[in-house]
C-alpha cells in the first residue's frame, strides 16, 4: 500500500464577512500515479485571538499515517483514514520541516518539541526518550541502524548552526558539527556518508553538504547561487546519485537537480513554475522517478530529471518512498527457518531465518530462542539471521510475539521441535 498512495493536506480559512472564524484542515490519500483523490478527512477549528489549529506536518508509516495536528498527534489507519489513538500537545508545530513527525521503522517515531527531539511509541504513544536541548529548533531528520541525524535551525539568522548526531535508543547526544549550515532543511544517509542542505554561510547560498557519517568530517559541498531567497528545499539520493530542489528566482527559477555522490553535475529540470518555495524531494523504490512538491507535484524522470507529469498537490505533500519496511507473514504459520548440517564433527552448523528485502526481520517482531537438547542456548545474529556454531544434534526453536506486535499477530508463540543438524561425515549419536 505505501508504495501506492501518497499523502498531501490544505488548509481554508473559513470567514463572516472579512473576519476569519475557523480553520478547514483536509488530509488526502492520493494515487501516485494519478493524484485522484481515494479518501479525505477533514477537522475544522475556531480562529480565537487570530489563532486556530490546523494541521501541521503528516508522514506515512506502513498502513498508518502519523499526523503533527499543531503539536497534537493523531494516529490515522492509512487505507480508511480512520482515527486509531491521539494525543495532546506531544510534539512542536512545524510546518516547515519535509519529513515530520519522522518515522524509520515500525514501532517509533521522532519529532521536534521546542528545542529538543522526542520519541514516541507508535502503538501508546508512550513518550520512549527526549533528547538534550539543542539550542535551536530541530528541523531536519535522518536515521541508520543505530543513530538520529540531526539538522536545526535558527529563524532569521545567518549564522551557522551545529548538527547533531543522536543515539536512537536514548536521544542522547554521541557527535556534533559546530557549525553545519546555516539552515539544514533536509538530510538523508547513506552506508557512508551525510548529505545536507538549505542554505550556507555567505549570502546565504544554497548548498548541499557532504559529511563522514562515522567521523562528521567534512567532505564537500555544491554551490547553487547566493541571493536572500535563494535555498536548497529538499534532497533525496539512490545508490550513485543525489537528487536536489532548489529556489534561486534571482537566476533560475525552481528546479531539481542531479549530481553524483561525488558532487559532479550531471542534469537539471527545467523551471518547475510555482509560489511555493519549499520542494520536497522523493525518489521511488525502483528508483525510475523523483517526485517533486513546488506547490503542483512534479513527477520526473530520475535519468534526465525531463518533467514525465504534474499531478494534484496541496499545501503539503509526503510520500512513503524511504523504503518503509512491511510486516511479513507469521512466523508460526510460514516456519522460515533454514538448517545447514556440521561438517566432520565440527561446531559449524548453523540454523538461518531467512532475512527478506523491504520487510522486517523476523528477530525485530519475535523473541527467538534456540535450544540444544541438554539446554544450551544460542543466539541468532540480527544482521545475517543466522545462529551458528552448531553440532550435529537436535535442536528446538521457539518464536514468540513481541507485546508492540500483538495488535497484528495476536499472542502468537510456538515451538518447532527436533530440527536435526546433520553431519556430513559422521553418524549422529
Amino acid at each position: 500500500m505505501a508504495a501506492e498512495i501518497y499523502v498531501s493536506t490544505n488548509t481554508v480559512t473559513n470567514y463572516v464577512g472579512v473576519n476569519p472564524v475557523s480553520t478547514t484542515s483536509y488530509l488526502y490519500t492520493r494515487e501516485i500515479d494519478t493524484g485522484n483523490i481515494i479518501n479525505t478527512y477533514t477537522e475544522t477549528h475556531p480562529v480565537v485571538s487570530g489563532w486556530a489549529k490546523y494541521i501541521s506536518s503528516a508522514t506515512i508509516l506502513q498502513d498508518k499515517i502519523v499526523i503533527n495536528f499543531y503539536g497534537d498527534i493523531q494516529i490515522r489507519e492509512l487505507n480508511t483514514l480512520n482515527l486509531i489513538i491521539s494525543g495532546a500537545s506531544l510534539c512542536s508545530h512545524t510546518n516547515w520541516v519535509n519529513k515530520h513527525p519522522y518515522v524509520d521503522n515500525g514501532i517509533y517515531f521522532y519529532c521536534r518539541y521546542g528545542n529538543k527531539v522526542r520519541k514516541y511509541s507508535i502503538f501508546d504513544l508512550s513518550l520512549i526518550a527526549e533528547s538534550d536541548d539543542l539550542s535551536y529548533a530541530p528541523r531536519a531528520f535522518a536515521s541508520d541502524d543505530t543513530y538520529l541525524y540531526v539538522g536545526v535551525d535558527r529563524t532569521g539568522q545567518f549564522t551557522k548552526e551545529p548538527f547533531y548526531k543522536l543515539l536512537k535508543s536514548d536521544l542522547s547526544t554521541i557527535q556534533t558539527i559546530a557549525s553545519a549550515m546555516v539552515d539544514v532543511v533536509d538530510v538523508t544517509v547513506d552506508d557512508d556518508y551525510l548529505y545536507m542542505c538549505g542554505n550556507d554561510a555567505d549570502d546565504s547560498d544554497g548548498a548541499v553538504k557532504k559529511y563522514n557519517k562515522t567521523t562528521l568530517a567534512y567532505i564537500g559541498r555544491i554551490i547553487i547561487a547566493s541571493g536572500g531567497d535563494d535555498g536548497v528545499r529538499g534532497l533525496c539520493i539512490d545508490d550513485n546519485y543525489i537528487y536536489f530542489a532548489y529556489n534561486a528566482n534571482s537566476v533560475y527559477g525552481r528546479r531539481v537537480a542531479k549530481y553524483t555522490k561525488d558532487l559532479v553535475f550531471v542534469a537539471e529540470s527545467a523551471n518547475l513554475p510555482s509560489p511555493d518555495v519549499y520542494g520536497h524531494v522523493f525518489i521511488n523504490k525502483n528508483k525510475t522517478k523523483i517526485y517533486s512538491k513546488h506547490g503542483s507535484v512534479y513527477v520526473l524522470s530520475a535519468a534526465d530529471l525531463s518533467i514525465i507529469e504534474t499531478i494534484a498537490g496541496g499545501r503539503s505533500v509526503y510520500f512513503d518512498f524511504s523504503g518503509g519496511l512491511q510486516l511479513p507473514s507469521s512466523f508460526c504459520e510460514s516456519a522460515p527457518y533454514l538448517v545447514s548440517g556440521s561438517t566432520c564433527g565440527n561446531a559449524d552448523g548453523k540454523i538461518t531465518i531467512p532475512i527478506v528485502d523491504d520487510y522486517f526481520p523476523y528477530s525485530t517482531i519475535y523473541t527467538i530462542t534456540l535450544t540444544n537438547i541438554i539446554g544450551d542456548t544460542y543466539t541468532f545474529n540480527e544482521s545475517t539471521g543466522e545462529a551458528t556454531g552448531l553440532t550435529s544434534g537436535y535442536y528446538f526453536l521457539t518464536a514468540t510475539v513481541k507485546p508492540e506486535y500483538w495488535y497484528y499477530y495476536g499472542r502468537e508463540s510456538c515451538t518447532f521441535e527436533w530440527l536435526r543438524v546433520e553431519d556430513s561425515d559422521t553418524t549422529m549419536a
